[in-house]
């Protein structure tokens, strides 16, 4: 009886760190919350969807997400974030995470593609050069 108990046990714990990566990856930025900015010294405080605190650093990747914490200013959290939809390449994001007034507030994501529009190609004919005439002098 106590092996069946033990094999529960180890298959539950097994079960729960494979659904804990899977759960993580869909966080989304709009889920964290900025509780302090450091801008000094590069550090914020956000609050998981969770509910867990958690002090970040310029470089760390925010909990659950693959974005990467690139600035902090006074009021804002600049990341860069790679996002990817279905059938198309991956694009990267630089994204500005920014603090609400008011803890209640929903948290305000703006996105802006790190990848400029496709350069502009415009053809050009260039002529013969233009040389100047020597007028004869008449005698």
């Amino acid at each position: 009886m106590k092996t069946g108990f033990i094999k529960t046990v180890k298959a539950i714990g097994l079960l729960c760190l494979c659904i804990a990566p899977l759960a993580q990856a869909e966080t989304k930025l709009e889920d964290l919350s900025i509780m302090a900015l450091g801008p000094l010294d590069g550090r914020a405080v956000v609050k998981t969807a969770e509910g867990k605190l958690q002090v970040l650093k310029l470089g760390d990747t925010l909990p659950g997400t693959q974005a990467k914490l690139i600035q902090v200013l006074a009021d804002k959290l600049v990341v860069e974030d790679t996002v990817g939809k279905e059938g198309q390449p991956p694009v990267k994001q630089t994204a500005w995470i920014l603090k609400s007034a008011k803890p209640a507030d929903k948290t305000m994501v703006q996105r802006f593609d790190s990848q400029g529009p496709p350069p502009v190609v415009r053809e050009v004919t260039v002529g013969q050069p233009v040389t100047p005439t020597k007028a004869k002098a008449k005698k």
